[in-house]
């Protein structure tokens, strides 16, 4: 296996995330390496488009998801909670945690995922 630099400009983007409802583009997400490269964790470019009243249901996945936000405002949403999040602040989610990000700003909620890809 070779080690690999990207730009990620290059990739191509996705309207959604994997294990969430296909609907109206609300995320972009740019995978940067997947398993298809040897990756066992995929870091994303991850953008959530502002929305006055997310009606996606919570989402369950067998992996852990961490998150660093770049910029914007956001919210973790599970069962018993509606965490805030903002710029420099970082989620984790626990595997086959019910959730849900959404934006609470008027710009879009800018973050860095990371999921496992095993």
């Amino acid at each position: 296996m070779k080690a690999k630099v990207i730009d990620y400009h290059t990739i191509k983007r996705q309207w959604s995330a994997p294990g969430v409802p296909q609907v109206e583009p609300r995320f972009i997400v740019f995978p940067f390496f997947t398993k298809e490269d040897g990756a066992t964790f995929s870091m994303r470019y991850h953008t959530i488009l502002p929305e006055d009243k997310p009606d996606l249901p919570l989402h369950t996945h067998p992996w852990e998801h961490q998150t660093f936000t770049i910029s914007g405002r956001g919210a973790l949403l599970t069962e018993e909670e509606e965490a805030a999040v903002q710029e420099g602040m970082v989620v984790f989610i626990p595997p086959n945690l019910p959730h849900l990000l959404v934006c609470r700003g008027e710009l879009p909620w800018v973050t860095i995922d990371c999921i496992s890809t095993v």
